[in-house]
């Protein structure tokens, strides 16, 4: 299970998914719970795997995306609309957790593993978007990890 401590300390975010269909994760909701009073507020319908970046966004994986939405982490809402970031984001299988394959370092570096249709498509690396540039860390063919700095 994905689960991070918002900044504070007392709001936990997760993914909240239900049934047992391959497509559940993708019809997950992201959830935001307080740890003081155990009260669910549904952030976001519709993905999973989610992280709060400090430049005030949430990022999280839908199919094979990456999606970025600004975050008020004080009011615990989103504001304007998902913005795909990265497509083509290695996951978990289906059955299995949900997770997409993806991190970021403190100073806000995005690292991800690509999914095997982007790797063998000849080196498809994303260009610019709402976080930064993206660049290879190794050379193609063997192109599987990517950074974006932010």
């Amino acid at each position: 299970m994905d689960r991070t401590i918002l900044p504070g300390g007392r709001h936990l975010l997760f993914t909240l998914a239900t049934g047992g269909t391959p497509d559940r994760w993708d019809r997950a909701r992201i959830v935001v719970q307080s740890l003081k009073s155990g009260e669910r507020r549904t952030i976001i319908e519709g993905g999973s795997d989610a992280r709060f970046v400090p430049n005030r966004h949430l990022v999280y994986a839908l199919g094979g995306s990456l999606f970025a939405v600004a975050f008020d982490v004080q009011r615990l809402a989103v504001s304007g609309h998902p913005v795909p970031v990265v497509e083509g984001i290695s996951r978990a299988a289906a059955d299995a957790t949900g997770g997409a394959q993806f991190s970021f370092s403190r100073n806000g570096t995005l690292v991800y593993v690509a999914d095997s249709a982007s790797r063998s498509s000849g080196c498809n690396v994303p260009g610019e978007a709402e976080l930064g540039a993206a660049r290879s860390v190794r050379r193609c063919p063997a192109d599987t990890l990517h950074h974006r700095t932010g």
